[in-house]
């Protein structure tokens, strides 16, 4: 995690518009690997949080933001079935 964190403010690829995003983006996903277990490719890092990152700083991961992002939510919300 140490290798990873200087980065965070040095993000000149202008991929994210803020360090926050960059937090978020990279928080969902680990809650995603936590889930699955699956990573996107072999990681030097052990913890989730770290490959998570590791994956959005080597823009693996896809994210929406603004408008597609709560029309993705509307719609996940449409389609999930309900518990009876």
């Amino acid at each position: 995690m140490i290798d990873i964190l200087p980065l965070l403010p040095d993000d000149k690829s202008g991929t994210f518009d803020s360090r926050y995003r960059v937090v978020l983006v990279a928080a969902q996903r680990a809650k995603q690997i936590m889930r699955s277990g699956q990573q996107l490719q072999t990681s030097k890092y052990a913890k989730e949080t770290s490959i998570a990152l590791e994956e959005v700083f080597r823009g693996e991961v896809n994210y929406l933001v603004g408008q597609d992002a709560r029309q993705a939510v509307s719609y996940t919300h449409l389609t999930l079935p309900t518990k009876a």
